[in-house]
């Protein structure tokens, strides 16, 4: 590489390469001192890097000479390289937080990656005789739509149930995912570098119904309300929330205005983007349409706490709506009536 693509580069990407030159032991002192926005730019870097060259690495220590490296042999950057690298720096806790951004944990992805491997009806069979817990446990660990895959192959009060349980889920000890899996597996994962590990919850689960026809994933979605109301309508916003109003088509948002009191509606827009806003206008008539701008722009302020519940009253509608058949909404491409 010249000084003149060199000095092209990014800084914080020199500075990135700069820290996989001298090593983790040397570096541990500057990372500490960096931002939390700092060292998540660098970390990014590092696990965008492939090769660190001899030349390239003469030239980030002639930049930084403050430092010396005692290898000039070739380095190789990449997300475990950028892992490796904080956990030596700043300990496994605090490296799990600033890396955690580029990629789902390792003992996670590597369950996923094997279990991409396996059909659904093998994953079954593994976990036929297992509790709904154990088995909510298993299936969040899974992609969402390999999940829908097991889940469709369960009877139907069972899956409802499992499917509860997942979105139930919460913080789990990580230590506890290598032994439940180990029915599929017959293996143990290597260990983890977190105490905690995120499965299930409302937005996994939101994913998972994705993948289901639409009745059966209103069905799945009833027994969470049954059980937990407010479970149940975070799992909706989820799915669904006031600014994927914009993917409607413009005969089903007349109908929700038509449905949407305008006092309410007028809450509701105070956070929304210029592209649901058009929408909105667009399914209104002329006068309509400035009646609503003016009374938007007289607004005061709104609490936060206050758009959230009127644009959550809106989805209630937008739901009821759907519910009984008189629009059809779809989060990936706009629908007809």
């Amino acid at each position: 590489m010249d000084q003149q693509t060199y000095k092209e580069m990014p800084k914080i990407r020199r500075l990135a390469i700069f820290f996989l030159v001298i090593g983790a032991e040397r570096a541990a002192p500057v990372i500490r001192a960096l931002t939390e926005a700092q060292k998540k730019a660098v970390v990014r870097e590092m696990s965008e890097v492939d090769a660190v060259d001899e030349s390239l690495q003469g030239m980030v220590l002639q930049e930084f000479s403050e430092y010396l490296a005692e290898s000039l042999s070739s380095l190789r950057g990449g997300k475990d390289s950028a892992i490796t690298f904080f956990e030596n720096a700043l300990g496994e806790e605090e490296a799990e937080q600033v890396t955690s951004h580029i990629g789902p944990p390792k003992v996670l992805q590597e369950i996923q990656d094997r279990f991409a491997r396996m059909k659904a009806s093998q994953i079954w069979t593994a976990l036929s005789d297992e509790e709904p817990q154990t088995l909510a446990f298993v299936l969040s660990a899974l992609d969402p739509r390999k999940a829908a895959e097991v889940l469709s192959l369960i009877d139907r009060e069972q899956a409802s149930t499992v499917f509860l349980r997942m979105s139930q889920l919460e913080a789990i000890p990580v230590r506890l995912l290598p032994q439940v899996t180990d029915n599929v597996f017959r293996s143990t994962p290597p260990t983890t570098r977190q105490n905690q590990l995120s499965l299930g919850g409302a937005s996994f689960s939101a994913s998972v119904l994705k993948a289901f026809d639409r009745e059966r994933g209103k069905e799945l979605l009833a027994k969470v309300d049954e059980a937990d109301e407010k479970l149940g309508k975070t799992i909706s916003r989820e799915m669904f929330s006031f600014k994927d109003l914009v993917k409607v088509s413009k005969e089903a948002m007349q109908r929700i205005m038509r449905e949407v009191d305008s006092s309410l509606l007028i809450v509701a827009a105070k956070s929304a983007t210029p592209e649901l806003m058009d929408k909105i206008y667009g399914s209104l008539s002329k006068r309509g349409a400035e009646a609503l701008k003016e009374e938007i722009e007289l607004q005061g302020s709104v609490r936060p706490a206050e758009i959230e519940a009127a644009q959550d009253a809106v989805i209630d509608i937008v739901r009821k709506l759907e519910g009984e058949g008189e629009i059809e909404i779809n989060d990936e491409e706009e629908e007809n009536v």
